[in-house]
């Protein structure tokens, strides 16, 4: 029997918010395959941010939602993100962790039969040099 393991950047496991009143559709991967080396930057950076002496908790929260889509999102689609308040990032933060619980078999099995999307996806923009602090006010 073949064993179905999708690879990182295999659509299918791409979970879809689409912003239409923004003109976005952000393809998030699950967070269970995100690689392994992406994860430890993300932990540092929102380490990082639970040091500093930021005086307020509303803006180390935005920023780790920021330091969360960076590098899973196209650079566009970033600069639209980084207008956001934090309670719209909450809410397409929720709906990813929301998605990526979804047993990854049930995920697949649903992806099956719907209809096939031929669009690769959004290239990651970002790499572990880049930083928040590069591109504009996180904050």
């Amino acid at each position: 029997m073949e064993l179905d393991v999708p690879t990182i950047d295999d659509p299918r496991i791409m979970v879809v918010i689409d912003l239409p009143p923004f003109g976005l559709q952000l393809r998030l991967p699950r967070f269970d395959m995100l690689p392994e080396k992406l994860l430890d930057d993300m932990d540092a950076k929102l380490t990082a941010i639970t040091e500093e002496n930021e005086p307020s908790q509303r803006k180390r929260n935005r920023l780790a939602r920021l330091i969360m889509f960076k590098p899973v999102v196209a650079a566009k689609d970033y600069k639209v993100l980084e207008t956001f308040t934090i309670g719209q990032l909450d809410l397409i933060w929720e709906d990813w962790v929301e998605q990526s619980g979804i047993p990854l078999g049930k995920y697949l099995a649903s992806a099956n039969s719907s209809t096939e999307n031929t669009e690769a996806p959004s290239p990651m923009t970002s790499s572990s040099a880049d930083t928040v602090e590069a591109t504009s006010d996180a904050a």
